[in-house]
């Protein structure tokens, strides 16, 4: 995988380690929980996106409790990566940007990273995690005899080397990508619209027949 990186990067000056920007690493807690029960609700691993925005729409509740159980809860700005998933998946990465108004419990299969963010953007992070560099490292580094469910751990994380360049660079990118993502947000809304005028004029077709 070095091989790998050494070739993609050999043209950019400005490939770091990531563990250099990493301060902290917590994984998540999986109580026992239930779908649509009542309790305190709790993310699953279909909630990281591509675009690197967590979506904060749980399903699955759970009655449980433990002790310091506030250090599980998500809150506005967490960065996360997916530690478990299928080998062309893991290590996804989303960045929680609404803001939070109840507790929600975070699994076992998150890792929570506190970044030194006055050098490293988070969003930056997320993107470059799910972009092609990001899935090819972590298709091979991660671990697991059963390829549908491989995993990684902090240690994978802190071994991995990418492009960063000054800040201020990287939050114009981020800008650059989120306009192409609502581009595309845009043009998929549209096909959706059209989508459902093509079922209507079939249904009407078929009444008509019918009739």
């Amino acid at each position: 995988m070095q091989h790998i990186q050494n070739y993609l990067y050999k043209d950019i000056d400005c490939i770091h380690l990531l563990g250099n920007f990493i301060i902290d690493t917590k994984n998540g807690w999986s109580p026992l929980s239930v779908e649509g029960g009542e309790g305190i609700p709790i993310l699953g691993q279909e909630h990281f996106s591509f675009d690197g925005t967590l979506k904060i729409s749980p399903s699955k509740f759970t009655e449980v409790t433990k002790k310091n159980i506030d250090d599980c809860f998500i809150q506005q700005g967490d960065f996360f990566v997916s530690r478990g998933n299928t080998v062309d998946l893991v290590a996804l990465a989303s960045v929680v940007e609404e803001e939070i108004s109840e507790d929600i419990i975070f699994p076992d299969l998150y890792i929570k990273i506190q970044l030194d963010e006055t050098r490293l953007d988070k969003k930056y992070l997320a993107l470059l995690f799910n972009s092609f560099f990001g899935r090819l490292y972590f298709k091979y580094a991660s671990k697991g005899k059963n390829q549908t469910m491989v995993k990684i751990s902090s240690s994978e994380l802190y071994d991995f080397y990418l492009p960063i360049p000054d800040i201020e660079i990287q939050k114009t990118i981020v800008k650059k990508i989120q306009a192409q993502i609502d581009a595309q947000s845009h043009i998929d809304q549209e096909i959706e619209k059209n989508r459902a005028k093509i079922n209507l004029i079939i249904e009407e077709a078929i009444r008509n027949t019918v009739e």
